[in-house]
């Protein structure tokens, strides 16, 4: 009985980690496909690494969120940054076109 009872809890360990994980996967869905539709999908880089910003970051303990880099269309910018604070960003730096990257402090 222990055993099955034990089995039983595993499995939805394991099924609640999975769902964690896909929902977490999916958090800036919205910003990375309006970062994709901006430009050639060839060419445009949405990532969640702090290393692939063009900007550094200002202040201290600033973290980023997010980053879309070398997308064509400028009239996007705005639209990026809108995104951003709807993800939970507290700012978004796009001053030199074709960048734009989301921080949360």
């Amino acid at each position: 009985m222990r055993v099955r009872n034990l089995l039983a809890l595993s499995v939805v360990l394991l099924l609640s980690v999975g769902a964690a994980t896909g929902s977490a996967a999916h958090k800036f869905a919205a910003s990375q496909q309006l970062c994709l539709s901006s430009g050639d999908p060839n060419v445009v880089a949405f990532s969640t690494k702090a290393s692939s910003s063009f900007y550094g970051a200002l202040f201290k303990g600033e973290k980023v969120l997010w980053t879309c880099n070398r997308f064509s269309n400028s009239a996007a910018a705005p639209a990026l940054v809108q995104s951003c604070l709807g993800d939970g960003g507290q700012s978004a730096r796009s001053d030199a076109p074709g960048f734009v990257t989301c921080w949360k402090n």
